[in-house]
């Protein structure tokens, strides 16, 4: 990333964002029956919303992408409980 001529802030909110996307990839994939279908879908969402951005992403802001998975991680885990961002529920 330092290559691309980011910030270093820049460089920090990405691995933020990446962080909290893979807890709500896992956290799908977990309770989609372990569906690596769905795991897929996910992270293609995410991915292609980069780049829906005017200009191949030339807008995209990981603070704001950052914020925002946050926010979908606690949510997850408010309305699901901690403990289904780990254990595999039972069928």
């Amino acid at each position: 990333m330092i290559q691309t001529h980011h910030l270093a802030t820049w460089i920090a909110w990405q691995g933020f964002t990446i962080a909290a996307t893979r807890v709500l990839i896992v956290w799908v994939y977990n309770n989609a029956a372990r569906s690596t279908l769905c795991a897929v879908i996910v992270h293609a969402m995410y991915n292609l919303s980069v780049f829906v951005f005017p200009n191949d992403g030339s807008h995209y802001d990981p603070a704001i992408v950052g914020s925002i998975m946050a926010a979908g991680v606690a949510l997850v885990t408010r309305w699901w409980g901690a403990q289904t961002l780990a254990a595999f529920p039972d069928p």
